[in-house]
């Protein structure tokens, strides 16, 4: 099983209604913070599987469970240094402010 730990702050967590989104969480809107690429760390990196939803983006998840980890848009020099992840990876509280 995969597992993620976040060094850092979530400068920014969106909602995104893009069809594809809407198709790989299986709802409304797939939920995704922003963290600076050297704050996230992932373990078990061979239980992460990816696939290529578009010709630009990336996705991964866990082998072992499917939960969705990642959203990888290589097409974007916005997401050079970031990773965009999955909120519902988050354990807790967690008090963020979202952007639709």
């Amino acid at each position: 099983m995969v597992s993620i730990e976040i060094h850092g702050e979530i400068e920014k967590a969106i909602h995104c209604h893009c069809s594809m989104c809407r198709k790989a969480h299986g709802a409304q809107f797939a939920s995704f913070g922003l963290v600076k690429s050297t704050s996230f760390v992932t373990s078990s990196k061979g239980e992460i599987g990816r696939y290529a939803s578009s010709a630009s983006v990336t996705r991964t998840f866990c082998k072992t469970c499917g939960s969705n980890i990642q959203w990888i848009d290589h097409g974007s020099d916005y997401n050079k240094g970031w990773v965009s992840f999955s909120l519902g990876l988050l354990e807790g509280t967690v008090c963020l402010r979202l952007r639709s």
